[in-house]
């Protein structure tokens, strides 16, 4: 999640138009560090976080059973985002709008402010923008809901030996990567696309849904088969270290072949499913080997990481209009842009968010806003 205030501010430094989806481009600092950037994160961020919500779930639903899986996602993920949906959508547009004629235009600072602040904006927004995950992730809970009651009607033989079968080639780091990489291949192939953008459209998106649905299913999987994600630990090294050598080389050769990164080719189609699938074993077991013990660092880092993604877009989008003149490059712009975006969005959820009904409502619970920094014994 706080990965999203890096690639949203590498975004306006992009040497690539991303068109609508990101107008914001500083005219005068664009560097392809940026791209490389966006192009880094985007290969794993997402695939990496559908795969654990797909495992959490279960997980859940083990431990407290189908109501209470339904009651906690409906007041984790449908409340925020309905309310934070209607609330940050004046905020976005009017962020977007400065800074798309602020830096493209050359007006006045008043001059673009009161010609923004004017516009008249809709009750309800036309589009999901950054809280597209949460969208599709309500309908993938619905629909993982359903596929469950309808295997529970199934044999139980049948399941045994399907999830005995899933467990045994998933606890083989070989032959984890080797399924993984395997649907996510036959699923770019049947999109026709090496890369899935995603949409945030509020008409639900086929190519969206089917492509980040499989990483859900994927981690439903793993955990249902009773596979430790312990287990992902070997070769965690091996596999992030190949991933971003095999990342290096697509790239490079999107750059010598001059082509979109999304280009049907079956090359791209099967570097992406080999990159995606060791980025979620590397960047997974890396985590499990050196972040598992108790941190209060990490805690806290883990309890403000969904206010911050929350907030952070009109942040990382107005900010990068105050820097419009400034004679210095584009990497010391973007560093600015991403701290001080850090800086507005930690500040926030310590003294406004984290001892307070708004801190409940995201996490379940209340911390107090200095003593938890030493106190808090949670694991």
């Amino acid at each position: 999640m706080l990965l999203g205030i890096v690639i949203h501010s590498a975004l306006s430094y992009n040497l690539t138009d991303f068109g609508e989806a990101w107008p914001i481009r500083d005219p005068n600092a664009r560097h392809i560090f940026a791209d490389s950037i966006v192009f880094f994160i985007n290969t794993f961020r997402m695939p990496i976080f559908f795969f654990l919500a797909g495992y959490f779930a279960v997980l859940l639903l083990q431990n407290r059973g189908l109501k209470k899986l339904i009651h906690n996602r409906f007041a984790r993920i449908v409340l925020p985002f309905l309310i934070f949906w209607i609330l940050l959508w004046p905020m976005i547009n009017f962020s977007f709008c400065f800074s798309e004629s602020f830096l493209s235009s050359g007006k006045d600072f008043s001059d673009v402010f009161t010609e923004c602040r004017l516009l008249e904006y809709s009750f309800l927004p036309n589009s999901t923008f950054h809280l597209w995950f949460l969208y599709y992730l309500i309908f993938f809970t619905c629909l993982s809901v359903i596929i469950t009651l309808m295997i529970g009607l199934l044999n139980v033989s049948l399941k045994t030996r399907f999830l005995n079968g899933s467990k045994a080639m998933i606890e083989n780091s070989l032959g984890r990567v080797a399924l993984f990489t395997s649907v996510i291949f036959l699923i770019l192939f049947s999109l026709k696309t090496s890369k899935v953008e995603p949409s945030i459209r509020l008409t639900l998106d086929s190519c969206t849904f089917i492509f980040y649905f499989c990483f859900y299913i994927l981690g439903w999987l793993v955990r249902k088969s009773e596979v430790s994600i312990h287990s992902f630990k070997k070769n965690a090294w091996f596999n992030f270290l190949i991933a971003i050598a095999l990342l290096s080389v697509h790239g490079m050769l999107i750059i010598q072949l001059e082509l979109p990164h999304n280009a049907y080719r079956l090359d791209f189609i099967f570097l992406s499913a080999v990159e995606i699938s060791l980025f979620i074993f590397g960047i997974t077991g890396l985590f499990i080997r050196y972040m598992s013990k108790r941190s209060t660092l990490m805690r806290y880092l883990s309890d403000s990481s969904y206010w911050v993604y929350l907030i952070h877009l009109p942040i990382t989008a107005f900010i990068p209009s105050l820097f419009r003149d400034w004679p210095i490059p584009g990497i010391l712009k973007l560093t600015l842009v991403i701290c001080l975006t850090s800086i507005i969005c930690f500040f926030t959820y310590h003294y406004l968010v984290r001892n307070s009904f708004i801190g409940k409502f995201l996490n379940g619970r209340k911390y107090a806003t200095f003593d938890s920094l030493s106190n808090q014994t949670n694991p």
